[in-house]
This record gives C-alpha cells, structure tokens and sequence, in this order.
C-alpha cells in the first residue's frame, strides 16, 4: 500500500482517469456537479503520480468527483497524493480498497476488480484477501460470480435477483439450461419456484457429474453399454433389479461396485458379457438388459378344426378391436374439446397439476387440442405456458383429459382393444376392466363389438350353448 501521502490542490489538466478504473458506472453527476458549484469540493481525490507523464496524476478514487468536478467548471481540485502505486495490480488492490471502505462499488463491480487481480502472476484469493481486508470467502464468492455468465450479472446489476441467488446460480457455471432455469425462477419472485428448481438443478448436476464416472468404471470391468434405443428394441430384455442382488440402478452404488461381488449365480445364468447397462437419462438411473431370446422356427404341422375356429374367432376380434379403437378414442377426444365452461378454484388447481406434470403436460396439451409453443422457453417458462392454456379449458374437459391420459392415451390406449391383452390371466386384468368401466360409466362409451368378441373369446359359452349361427365377418375398415 502507499508509504507517503501528501495534500495538494492539483489543476483539472494534471490528472488522469485510470483505465483501469474498477467502477463501470459513474451516476448523478448533474447533481453532484451542482452540489460542488454551490460548496465546492469537500472531500479530496485519491491520485499517485503518473508512470509515464511528468507532472501528471493517476487517479485512483474519486473519478465520479472529477467527472462532476469538470462539470462544475472547477480549475483545481484538492487531492490526497499516494507514492507507492506504480504497478497496475497496485493501483487496482488501492481502488478497491478505496472503494469497499465507503461502499461505494456494486458486487458485479468488485467481482470484476478481484478478476482482474487473480489474472496477474502471483495473485491468488488469500493474497488478494490480505491486501483489500476482505474474508477469502466472500472473494471466492464474488470471483464465482464472474463464471456464472451475463444473464447471472445483468440480473443482479438490475435487482432482478439477490445476491444470494446469484452466488447459488454460479454454483452451476458451464451448465447453460440449467443456469437459465435457475435464473428465471428467481426472477419470477416465487420461493416455490426458486427452491422447485433449485432441487430440479441439484439433481441434474449430479446426475452429469456422477453418470460418465460410472461408465467408466464399468466399462473398464468389461462391460458393454447400449443406448436407450437398442434398450427399447425386441433385441433385449429388461432385467429387474430385484432380480439382480448386488448390481443397482443408482450411479451412487454402482461406483462401488466390482466384478469380485457380482455372485455367482447371476454370473452362471446371464455372464458377465450377457449383462448390458444402459444409461436412462430421463429417469438419470442405470438399466441392465439382457440379450432377447431369438425364437427358433420349425415346421408347424397342420391346424385341426379346432384351431382353425380359434383363428378365426381371434382374427374378427382383433379386426372389430382395431376399428373399435380409432372409434372411441376419436369419441372420447372430441368430448374432452367439448367447448362447456366452469371456473373456479378446482377448476385453477387442476390445471396448475395438468400443468406441472412434468412429460405427462404436452399429451394433455395434445387431447385439449391446445396448441402450446415451447421452443426456446426455459422449464419454468414452459409449465406457464401450459398453465395458462389449460385455463381456458373447463374442468370437465381438463378431468376427461386426465383420464384419458391415465388411462393409455395413443399407445396405451390401443392396449385396452387388443384381444391378449384383455385376456382375464394377465396381471393387470382387473386395472384394464376398470378403465373400461369407467370409460363407459362416466362418459358413455358403450361396449363395442370387439370388446364383446374379445370377452366371448376368452370365457366361451358351455358345451351346447352357442348360437347356432356364425357371427358374420367384420371389414377390416374405419370411417368416421
């Protein structure tokens, strides 16, 4: 720091603005310059001798009083002249001292200076902690907040977020969406959507920094890795956790784990090679698969009677199944875009759940008819567009489109009209039978064709019960 000060009254022309000058903005200078005119300068400039210009100053602090002071007309100013400050991380480390003391710099305006002090040979946090009195932690905090990017910056400059925030959001420097995400929930005011995506954030991050450690680590015990898209063909076969005792689906454990704990049972009925994780970055989890059976074909020997009636029956039911599907469902979405209005306080709650759903929210957008833009938005932003398309709907329509979706919605939905799986031995027999009891109780959907085919198929009448007639042949067609 300086080793001499002495006080002088130096002309305008003697002194110069530091280039370095660590504060970025120089506000009310009118009335500051208004103010010198009527009491003239009462506090004096910090200034060291110029490196360069005989007779001529560098200011140190006080720029905005020499603005104001020009301003002003003033011929002279007093100064308080400082040896001592010939380098330019000196001149900067006196700045900002100069300033913190009468906290006259903003957070972004002192994290620039510390920035710019690490950036020369020799600096470091504790270094520049000793130097401006400040805890090495509140530098590190503020030198963080460079990394957290102009979005981070502009916001606190602007008193869109605190500082607080901003030191949380640079946590996540170099992870672009997420400190977007991060950023707009805590410019929305909200604490539930701060501390929503705060968790949201945290989560990912983990899930970034813990997933490739994994694949290395089993890639380096010999394991082969499939993509969600081999995972998801006919080629492999999911295999349960439980099923897998010692192996997990959570990266955390899966680091501990070693070839040598693998047992042996599991070993001798898949091998190690017939293991294959796979990577499910929506759920961030660790899958293992298993090579699909390949189904060997032979010569089938020829149908008998009764197989060729079984055929049959299951061709018609499949047939009015396929035709009974694109019906109904065609029915059951124009109902959901039926133009009824109800508002009121279920009528909001349920669309802020429809819209926080999370994957589920554009299939619901998509039964309501609901044309939602979510390109470029942030997740914060999007679940507000969809909150506010769902508004417009009633909460009858919002209701069947739940359902709806609960219920299968396009894929899931076709399960319910396939003849094997309506079969009374699959598992969730009694859970399809109440889809379809509810499709029929609440928004009357009558039992088709199909479905009565199917039922028939699967509990046949007894012995010398049967109609005497053959149901006549379904076409395979669908108009609407």
């Amino acid at each position: 720091m300086a080793t001499q000060t002495t006080f002088k009254q130096l002309e305008l022309s003697q002194l110069r603005a530091n280039k370095s000058n660590i504060r970025t903005e120089l506000t009310d200078i009118e009335e500051l310059a208004d103010s010198i005119k009527a009491q003239g300068l009462l506090q004096p400039l910090l200034v060291t001798p110029h490196p360069e210009v005989e007779g001529d100053y560098l200011v140190i602090g006080g720029h905005r009083r020499l603005a104001a002071s020009t301003a002003a007309g003033l011929l002279t100013v007093p100064c308080m002249v400082a040896e001592g400050f010939e380098s330019l991380p000196e001149q900067i480390e006196a700045m900002l001292s100069e300033n913190t003391h009468r906290s006259n710099l903003t957070v972004v305006e002192e994290a620039d200076a510390y920035q710019q002090l690490l950036d020369f040979p020799g600096y470091t946090v504790e270094k520049i902690a000793k130097k401006t009195g400040r805890s090495e932690s509140t530098v590190r905090r503020r030198v963080a907040l460079i990394a957290a990017g102009e979005q981070v910056l502009d916001a606190v400059k602007e008193q869109k977020i605190d500082l607080f925030q901003a030191e949380e959001i640079a946590k996540y420097a170099g992870e672009d969406d997420l400190v977007k995400d991060l950023t707009a929930a805590a410019e929305s005011g909200q604490d539930w959507k701060w501390e929503s995506a705060k968790s949201s954030a945290e989560k990912a991050l983990q899930w970034r920094q813990e997933y490739p450690k994994v694949y290395e680590h089993l890639t380096k015990l010999g394991y082969d890795f499939i993509d969600e898209a081999e995972a998801d063909s006919n080629a492999f076969k999911y295999v349960r956790p439980i099923d897998l005792p010692g192996l997990s689906w959570k990266p955390s454990e899966l680091l501990e784990v070693t070839s040598r704990i693998i047992p042996a049972d599991i070993l001798a009925e898949h091998g190690k090679d017939g293991l294959r994780p796979c990577f499910s970055h929506r759920t961030r989890s660790v899958g293992w698969y298993v090579p699909a059976p390949k189904k060997v074909k032979g010569s089938a020997p020829e149908p008998t009677a009764e197989e060729l009636a079984e055929k049959a029956a299951r061709e018609r039911a499949e047939t009015a199944l396929r035709i009974d599907c694109a019906a109904a469902q065609k029915y059951l979405e124009e109902r959901v875009q039926s133009p009824v209005k109800v508002k009121g306080a279920a009528h909001k709650a349920l669309a802020f759940f429809m819209a926080n759903s999370g994957a589920e929210a554009p299939e619901y957008a998509r039964l309501l008819g609901a044309e939602v833009d979510t390109q470029e938005l942030s997740y914060v932003e999007k679940r507000e567009a969809y909150f506010d398309a769902f508004l417009a709907f009633t909460a009858d329509q919002l209701a069947t489109a739940m359902a709806l979706e609960v219920i299968g919605s396009s894929d899931g939905f076709k399960r319910l009209f396939r003849l094997d799986e309506l079969s009374p031995s699959m598992w969730d027999f009694k859970m399809k039978q109440s889809k379809l009891g509810l499709l029929s109780e609440v928004y009357g959907l009558e039992e088709s064709t199909g479905l009565r085919l199917a039922r028939e198929y699967w509990e046949p009448a007894l012995p010398g019960t049967a109609d005497a007639e053959a149901p006549a042949p379904v076409e395979d067609e669908v108009n609407f």
